[in-house]
């Protein structure tokens, strides 16, 4: 729409000028010179929108690589290479015997698949108000607490877990109608102390959690098969969100890697 007014207006001052010309004198300098003001006034204009316009773009596309809360504070720039110590909730999602699923559809039918599967969960981490930290092939990796405080980062997180299994049934429900086998995951939750920021190089650099209570969660999550569980929490979970949620006591177990 600018640019057609930009053209309206160019061909406004083109009609001024042969308007000048008719009339002659000394006047017919004059008037072409404030038109090529307006002109080079309008141009700079159009540059400005060009930009805007660009800016917006780029923005968008950044927003759907990188967490948007997570872009906000680089424009900011309050994120720089290195991070700062806080608590945090992390949330690991990952689909059950992905191999023999991988086996039985083509490389575009599973990214078809995966794609519509994380838009499904992505929305509920973000709903929640946690943040995608990564995609590791089919699991899925959130954080609560940062980059953004949250005081009650482990009750959004256990809420996320229980949407997500929600999620999934109404998934298979689609499934099932279709013909499809339906779909299993795990999902672990821990909470604890972790550095968050960006971590790389000035070359190359990504925003993410580093720490032990990421380390855990992976080995939490690996236990699901063998417990015949869906939904594990760290006893650091539990503690802080006890009184809002009902959860079901497994005991002790050894989490490989740990001491």
């Amino acid at each position: 729409m600018f640019a057609y007014v930009v053209s309206a207006l160019m061909l406004a001052g083109e009609a001024f000028l042969d308007l000048a010309r008719a009339f002659g004198g000394a006047r017919l300098f004059l008037i072409p010179l404030a038109c090529s003001a307006v002109a080079a006034a309008l141009a700079a204009a159009a540059l400005v929108v060009t930009c805007v316009i660009e800016r917006r773009r780029m923005r968008a596309i950044l927003d759907r690589i990188v967490p948007p809360v997570v872009v906000q504070q680089i424009i900011e720039g309050k994120l720089k290479l290195g991070g700062q110590r806080c608590e945090v909730t992390v949330l690991l999602a990952d689909i059950r015997d992905f191999t023999q699923l991988s086996e039985q559809l083509s490389p575009e039918e599973l990214v078809v698949f995966l794609n519509d599967y994380f838009s499904r969960m992505i929305g509920i981490v973000q709903r929640n108000g946690g943040c995608v930290d990564k995609f590791m092939g089919d699991g899925l990796l959130a954080v609560f607490g940062a980059p953004v405080e949250q005081k009650d980062h482990a009750a959004r997180a256990v809420a996320c877990a229980l949407e997500m299994h929600f999620c999934l049934e109404r998934l298979n429900a689609e499934r099932s109608k279709a013909g499809l086998q339906p779909i299993r995951f795990g999902v672990a939750i821990n909470t604890g102390a972790a550095i968050a920021g960006m971590v790389g190089s000035k070359e190359r650099m990504e925003y993410t959690v580093v720490g032990d209570v990421v380390n855990t969660v992976s080995r939490i999550e690996s236990l699901n098969p063998r417990l015949g569980t869906e939904l594990l929490a760290t006893e650091a979970t539990y503690k802080l969100t006890q009184d809002l949620f009902a959860f079901k006591a497994i005991g002790r177990v050894c989490v490989r890697g740990r001491r």
